[in-house]
């Protein structure tokens, strides 16, 4: 049987790659064409392409860890499957390779530096929903001669340097020959269907009898390894004739969907159709319900966010629990250990698009969306506060377990402000707010252009939100524009932070803006032009009022910078 035993050796290379992926059935030929092509000189970029679940990531994870001794500086795997915005892979790419973002350069170019003299292999999964940057691969790869790219991705990337490579369906037999069990064995796909079908009922078996109608059923589904699972975990509910008749009932050819759609892509979406409408109405209700999450969801925020937990008596986590269940029994969902240790449940993103459509056509859309964002403002508000504690390294690990979330209630307050639709200035506000508790996380982990990117949207749509939430904002992104270099703009903010903090009389704000405007006055200017005595007195201005209110955070940040400035004069004792 063509199968791939999982990789349990990466512990001794250079790599982020699964420590130990599925075994992978029906692929030892393609990925022995992937390691060749990619061990071939001059070849640059591979890409893989294919509909929505042929098994390109797969694939590709098998093929990237055979090619690990192959590769001096390891190799990396670049998750896009969360991201839509082409400005972000960047982003992912520096945060794979753990590259933190250096004040007063490009994201860009510092990843040009890192990669110019590694020799690396770089996997970039699910690409086609980024093409927008494929700019920024051809540019790594002009400026890094020994980096070389595997890329998965339902289109082509469209560059001269790119060499695509088809993955096919899995290995089909042939209706029209004798199926006999110990040949049928043999063929990719029904190997697949009976090692899922296994999983729901173990003592499933080929038999004369039902040979015909699994042959059959693998053929209907094209050989498509996802649609091949899903079908499969019906095994324990319907034998392979009834599971066939369903088959025929559910899974005809669309003719008249878009064009531009894969043949087998249209059948994986039937697919995905029958295995939705064999739930019962609760289970269907929350499957298209977890559609708003991305990334993956706790069991906490499905109850919170659920209008299917909403109306149910008693405790909503045990509610949410059963159906989620239910969920992860038609493989629809899968469970997966949270940084915390918590169970999140995540779904394959193809599953996912089907139901974020099923989300679209229901009425329950825009409250569904509203809860999201509402949640995770909560939660993110709830984290800034303990992002100045002992626990601060845990709920900065939590927020990047929900950072996916949170740029799609980000991007969610920003597409409602901008509709000018009821509840657009709320939306804003929201934004806003969200924007300003991720502040510190985006600083702590080095995401400064995505954060200023969110944070400068946020006040330009949030023009009518409190004057206190637009100043909390205007610091964050005066923090994030001296990281980036740029003293002239960080100052205009926390100037705009101080107007309004003195207007209100907030000390609070009032501290925290000096601080920022000392820092740009110092950063900002040179030499002689240094007013240090004038720098040093804001500073003190800060530290009096961080003393008057209590904050002990701000008033260390604030000694710290009094010895800085104490230093700058050579004044040693003082800094000290």
């Amino acid at each position: 049987i063509d199968r791939l035993a999982p990789v349990v050796t990466l512990e001794r290379h250079r790599t982020n790659l699964p420590p130990s992926p599925p075994p992978l059935i029906g692929r030892a030929r393609e990925v022995a064409q992937v390691c060749t092509l990619l061990r071939t000189p001059n070849l640059r970029l591979l890409t893989l392409t294919g509909p929505g679940g042929v098994g390109k990531t797969r694939l590709a994870l098998h093929a990237a860890a055979e090619l690990l001794g192959d590769f001096a500086d390891g190799s990396y795997l670049v998750n896009l499957a969360p991201i839509t915005d082409a400005d972000l892979v960047m982003s992912a790419i520096a945060q794979a390779l753990q590259i933190r973002e250096v004040a007063g350069q490009p994201l860009l170019s510092q990843l040009q530096d890192y990669l110019r003299d590694k020799h690396l292999l770089l996997l970039l999964d699910n690409f086609e929903q980024v093409l927008g940057a494929a700019t920024v691969v051809s540019e790594l790869l002009a400026a890094c001669p020994r980096l070389t790219m595997l890329v998965t991705s339902r289109t082509m990337l469209h560059l001269h340097i790119e060499k695509e490579l088809a993955v096919p369906p899995l290995a089909l037999p042939d209706l029209h020959r004798a199926l006999l069990p110990a040949t049928m064995a043999q063929y990719a796909s029904v190997e697949l269907f009976l090692t899922r079908a296994r999983d729901s009922q173990p003592g499933f078996a080929l038999t004369p009898a039902n040979a015909p109608a699994v042959a059959e059923i693998c053929t209907r589904l094209d050989g498509l390894p996802l649609a091949i699972e899903l079908a499969a975990t019906r095994i324990k509910l319907l034998d392979p004739q009834a599971l066939l008749e369903h088959l025929g009932d559910r899974l005809t050819l669309l003719t008249g969907g878009a064009r531009d759609l894969p043949l087998r892509q249209q059948t994986l979406r039937n697919t995905i159709d029958w295995s939705y409408h064999l739930l019962d109405g609760g289970a269907q209700a929350l499957f298209r319900q977890l559609g708003v999450f991305v990334g993956g969801c706790t069991l906490q925020a499905v109850a919170a966010v659920s209008s299917t937990a909403q109306s149910t008596a008693g405790d909503r986590s045990i509610q949410a629990l059963d159906s989620l269940t239910a969920l992860v029994d038609q493989s629809l969902l899968r469970p997966e250990v949270g940084p915390d240790g918590a169970s999140r449940f995540v779904m394959l993103e193809t599953i996912r698009e089907y139901a974020v459509e099923q989300l679209a056509v229901s009425d329950e859309a825009t409250a569904l969306r509203e809860r999201h964002a509402a949640y995770y403002l909560a939660l993110a508000e709830r984290a800034e506060a303990q992002l100045h504690g002992a626990e601060q390294v845990q709920w900065l690990d939590r927020l990047e377990a929900e950072h996916d979330n949170m740029r799609a209630a980000l991007a969610w307050s920003q597409t409602v402000a901008e509709s000018g639709a009821t509840g657009a200035a709320a939306a804003a506000d929201l934004g806003l707010r969200l924007a300003s508790a991720l502040g510190w996380f985006w600083y702590m982990r080095g995401y400064w252009s995505e954060g200023r990117a969110w944070l400068a949207v946020a006040l330009a749509r949030g023009d009518a939100a409190p004057a206190l939430e637009r100043a909390a904002a205007h610091t964050w992104l005066g923090e994030l524009e001296t990281n980036a270099g740029d003293q002239a703009t960080a100052q205009q903010h926390y100037a705009a932070s101080l107007a309004i903090g003195r207007a209100l009389d907030d000390k609070q704000t009032i501290a925290t803006a000096l601080r920022g405007v000392a820092m740009c006055l110092l950063f900002g200017s040179h030499g002689s032009q240094r007013d240090i005595a004038g720098v040093t007195a804001l500073v003190e201005e800060s530290l009096t009022l961080c003393r008057e209110i209590g904050d002990v955070w701000n008033l260390a940040k604030g000694l710290q910078w009094l010895g800085h400035l104490a230093e700058e004069r050579r004044d040693y004792g003082r800094a000290a």
